[in-house]
């Protein structure tokens, strides 16, 4: 976000910048399953390795993608209503 706040953020700019969040999210959502489900088939074949504990560190990312997300839509959702 080139450390720019939300709120000094233009409406046109902010509406771009949820459509980036939203779309790296969704990329999120669909990846974190996938890379449990592989870190899961790993441990059974290979036993205990890096690639187990792995994908438990992108959960709390995906959970503050998705915080990050809801703040900028209720922004987005309150600058539409005033105009």
């Amino acid at each position: 976000m080139n450390k720019e706040r939300r709120d000094q953020m233009s409406f046109e700019a902010l509406v771009k910048y949820e459509k980036l969040i939203e779309i790296t999210t969704i990329i999120m959502i669909v990846a974190v399953p996938i890379i449990v489900i592989c870190g899961v088939y790993l441990t059974v074949k290979q036993g205990f390795s890096t690639f187990t504990v792995t994908p438990l560190l992108f959960v709390p990312m995906l959970i503050l993608q998705l915080a990050k997300l809801k703040r900028i839509q209720a922004e987005v959702e309150g600058r539409s209503r005033a105009l």
